[in-house]
């Protein structure tokens, strides 16, 4: 009996290290198969073993979190590395320099890029897509620089909405007429009246390009609205909504519009305590008119139209001149920002805010935006 026990034992223990033995195995080939999806070149800091940090995960889901010890030299690199920043940089190439080329360039890379937003299976790519603020920038770059372009083809203005709408942007159901659009840009007549307005429309331009960098998922832009309560009425060039906050964005394209035909955007604006403001440009001089009444008028009347809404009405003047400067800026009542500082603007707000809870900050969005937009005409 005793040997029996010993025997049937033995069996049971040489069962369970074949099992062991397996599943080792398993777990081998997989670290194997994951290992043989990336591709390593060790960074030359860490040849010494002190300046590798493990866990650092680059944006959009590319996340190395490694062990172990590597040799060599060179970078670490991963064969399916999605770079956000290389999305970013070929958008701003089609919005400064707007043609057939350039925007067929962008939409080659589109196809490769397919978004930041990446989950992995064993180091391979398993779901691939836009995240909502490349989403938004995708649209504001199709009606803001796309459509509006007159270095474009009809045929590449819809199939860039195709691509981007089959890219699971909203919004681009319907086929702009841009057949009318492109015949009443050319027959506007090319006074001096108009160059002014259209360096203006430049300059609004340029900042809605900025704005629809945001994040959709956050913030509520609304461009060119026009709300009317009673008999006052009011034009808006950029309203900006997040959580209980709504900021009035008033672009202005001082030392651009006076001076259209000598390409030269260099100019300062002086402002003095009274609230004069004065426009130096080319050795001259000249008064302009203060913004001021204009932009504390759209306030109170956003006041009115929110009231009971528990929202924060906050003036914004945006400068879409690049070259220009400005004196005397802080003795008016409301934040003036460059363009190229406008993101930071926002950024900065939200290190000011006190943290609130996303669901409760998107309802209190949407419902300002439903009231706001009960006045639009």
């Amino acid at each position: 009996m005793d040997l029996a026990i010993i025997v049937i034992g033995g069996i049971l223990l040489v069962i369970i290290g074949i099992v062991l033995s397996v599943d080792r195995e398993k777990r081998r080939a997989r670290r194997r198969e994951y290992r043989a999806a990336r591709t390593y070149k060790v960074p030359k800091s860490y040849q010494g073993g002190n300046n590798y940090q493990k866990g650092n995960a680059n944006r959009g889901g590319n996340a190395y979190r490694g062990g172990g010890s590597y040799s060599g030299g060179g970078s670490y690199q991963r064969a399916d590395y999605v770079d956000p920043e290389e999305f970013v940089k070929r958008k701003n190439q089609v919005s400064n320099a707007c043609n057939e080329e350039s925007v067929k360039q962008f939409f080659e890379f589109l196809k490769t890029y397919k978004g930041s937003y990446v989950r992995r299976d064993h180091g391979k790519i398993v779901h691939q897509e836009y995240t909502g603020q490349e989403k938004g920038a995708l649209k504001g770059l199709f009606f803001h620089v796309i459509v509006p372009s007159q270095n474009l083809s009809v045929e590449t203005k819809e199939n860039a909405r195709i691509f981007i709408q089959s890219a699971g942007v909203n919004g681009l159901e319907q086929r702009p007429n841009y057949e009318m659009d492109d015949s009443a840009l050319i027959n506007m007549e090319k006074g001096d009246d108009y160059h002014k307005k259209s360096v203006g429309n430049k300059g609004e331009l340029k900042v809605r390009n900025v704005l629809a960098e945001l994040d959709s998922e956050r913030y509520k832009v609304i461009n060119g609205i026009s709300l009317k309560k009673g008999n006052e009425k009011h034009e808006f060039d950029h309203i900006v909504v997040k959580g209980k906050k709504v900021y009035l964005i008033e672009t202005k394209a001082f030392g651009s519009s006076e001076f259209t035909k000598t390409g030269d955007e260099r100019a300062v604006i002086h402002v003095t305590a009274g609230d004069e403001w004065q426009l130096e440009k080319n050795g001259s001089t000249k008064s302009i008119k203060a913004p001021s009444r204009q932009i504390q008028n759209q306030k109170r009347f956003m006041e009115y139209v929110l009231r009971n809404t528990g929202a924060e009405v906050i003036n914004v003047m945006v400068l879409a001149n690049s070259k220009l400067k400005i004196t005397g800026w802080k003795s008016v009542s409301y934040p003036i920002v460059k363009l190229q500082n406008l993101l930071q603007f926002f950024s900065n707000e939200e290190e000011s805010t006190k943290l609130t809870l996303a669901g409760a900050e998107k309802d209190d969005r949407d419902r300002i935006v439903e009231k706001m937009i009960g006045y639009r005409v």
